[in-house]
């Protein structure tokens, strides 16, 4: 099972998420195919240090040969090296311009260098939130997802500075705890309340 949460407060954004880590391979057939499971993987990441961004991810632990976790950090790396292609302005930054630029390196760098490409079904969430610069009472949160081979714009999730608690991942047993009730089948859907 796999699970992130976050938790929008008048006073911060808190992310959370499960610590095992599927990773994904093809068999003989083309299938895909569970190669591992890992107990204490890393799912949640500071994106830049001294900066209020983060992310979190569930559903594919890997895109091809290395793992989000690896992919977390070198994206990291890139917000605060010395390309202005990736580089973040400290001055002046939106969690949207992060967003998009996950995007850009998960799935138009990473995801579509696989050859050949991972057999559906398969999809990867990577949520991003925090402050955008001069936002600092306002939070924010932005999902990138890859589903069966394809990627859409980031998309905000709620408003900015929204309270309530939204989960995304295998949400069954939040559903059944928060809402009482289990939707039928896999969900991958956020849901505030």
């Amino acid at each position: 099972m796999t699970i992130c949460v976050a938790i929008g407060v008048n006073d911060c954004l808190v992310f959370a998420a499960d610590s095992a880590s599927t990773l994904q391979g093809v068999n003989e057939k083309g299938e895909s195919e569970i190669v591992n499971v890992y107990d204490h993987g890393d799912k949640v990441y500071n994106l830049y240090k001294g900066l209020p961004i983060a992310a979190m991810t569930c559903g594919m632990g890997n895109i091809g040969v290395y793992s989000i976790s690896n992919l977390a950090k070198t994206f990291r790396s890139r917000l605060s090296g010395s390309d202005p292609e990736w580089r973040v302005d400290v001055e002046n930054y939106s969690i949207e311009e992060i967003a998009t630029k996950a995007r850009k390196f998960f799935f138009e760098e990473k995801f579509r260098a696989i050859v050949p490409a991972p057999p559906s079904p398969h999809s990867f969430e990577f949520y991003i939130g925090g402050y955008s610069s001069g936002e600092g009472s306002l939070h924010e949160l932005w999902q990138i997802s890859i589903v069966n081979g394809a990627s859409s714009a980031p998309v905000q999730m709620g408003a900015q500075g929204w309270v309530g608690a939204m989960w995304a991942g295998q949400p069954g047993p939040l559903n059944r705890l928060l809402t009482g009730f289990a939707l039928a089948g896999p969900c991958a859907s956020w849901h505030n309340n």
